[in-house]
């Protein structure tokens, strides 16, 4: 089951990456895309002028205000060393 959040929230969007043998670990490239309701996409990537904040070693999040109302979905990837990818997806609902 999915969140659900109301529009004009912020919604916080993470991941933790690992090795291997499954410790934390920074990937070499981190890279979010968010899909909205009408099906546009937003791309970003960790250390570009990017709203992407790193909280530990392998951990990355955004905080994203949703105005959209309907189902978003989020994908993280990274590749280089430490590849890997993680996705989620949640409900924006109006306020009534």
């Amino acid at each position: 089951m999915s969140n659900s959040y109301q529009t004009g929230n912020v919604v916080r969007m993470s991941v933790q990456f690992a090795d291997s043998a499954g410790a934390p670990a920074d990937p070499s490239v981190v890279n979010l895309t968010i899909q909205f309701p009408d099906g546009t996409m937003y791309e970003t990537t960790y250390g570009t002028h990017s709203p992407i904040q790193q909280s530990g070693t392998g951990a990355y999040y955004i905080d994203y205000t949703v105005e959209s109302l309907g189902r978003w979905w989020y994908r993280w990837w990274s590749t280089g060393t430490n590849t890997a990818s993680a996705s989620g997806n949640f409900n924006v609902t109006d306020w009534s």
